[in-house]
């Protein structure tokens, strides 16, 4: 079947049928915390050709969201389980594939679990992959976590670029451009040179002992945003 897709959906019930229901389990609560109904389970395989270019890499299988809860193989391999259904799930396979080859994932999702009974709600129950999965492939540095601060003065605004890295060792630096700024004053306040171009302000985040780092930039009559004039500012990151 295909994927993103939930197998009471397909099949014309063959392989169980949708259930709504609004303030009731679809099953008795009374043998709590058991769930006094069989198991509808699917198990989904895919065979996936690992790039060669990712030699090197972390890899990642990330699951968009299944329901309820999900069991990770590769090569048959036990990898993981997840129970937040519905919620994006990712597994560390790195060193389950090799790149350059081929290697078989499974899925396996079971339509009844412990994390049922926190889901209900005014719902259709539907078990399956509700979205996309993908393997992926990511540098060991990296940035993991980015957050964009402003603080506007009188013509002015400070702009905090926080920056989150792993792999990152300490004391190296994250390199941090606004670009489209529009501004002929803006200048990184730690830039290691001074001035800046026209459209864009230049800066570096000095990472520290937990991976973590800051830039800070001050910008003069800043080109600020509404619904009249929607300006964007582009905010880059990258680190070695």
């Amino acid at each position: 079947m295909a994927v993103p897709g939930s197998w009471v959906l397909d099949g014309a019930g063959a392989f169980g049928i949708p259930i709504y229901t609004n303030v009731v389990y679809p099953f008795s609560i009374d043998d709590y915390p058991a769930i006094p109904i069989e198991d509808e389970g699917g198990d989904h395989l895919t065979t996936a050709v690992v790039p060669a270019s990712w030699d090197g890499s972390q890899i990642v299988l990330r699951v968009g969201a299944a329901e309820s809860a999900l069991e990770v193989f590769v090569d048959d391999v036990p990898i993981g389980l997840s129970t937040d259904s519905r919620l994006p799930a990712e597994f560390d396979v790195t060193e389950a594939v090799r790149a350059g080859e081929a290697a078989q994932i499974g899925l396996r999702v079971h339509r009844w679990s412990a994390s049922t009974w926190l889901e209900d709600q005014d719902m259709w129950w539907m078990a399956g992959l509700h979205r996309s999965v993908h393997l992926y492939a990511r540098p060991h540095a990296r940035v993991t976590d980015l957050f964009v601060r402003t603080e506007l003065g009188d013509g002015e605004a400070i702009v905090a670029v926080e920056i989150e890295t792993s792999g990152v060792a300490a004391g190296e630096r994250a390199e941090v451009t606004l670009a489209g700024v529009v501004s002929p004053t803006a200048r990184a306040l730690d830039a290691t040179t001074p001035g800046a171009a026209a459209l864009d302000a230049r800066g570096e985040a000095l990472i520290d002992e937990e991976g973590r780092g800051t830039a800070e930039f001050r910008l003069n009559d800043p080109p600020l945003w509404s619904a009249e004039t929607p300006n964007l500012v582009d905010c880059a990151v990258s680190v070695a």
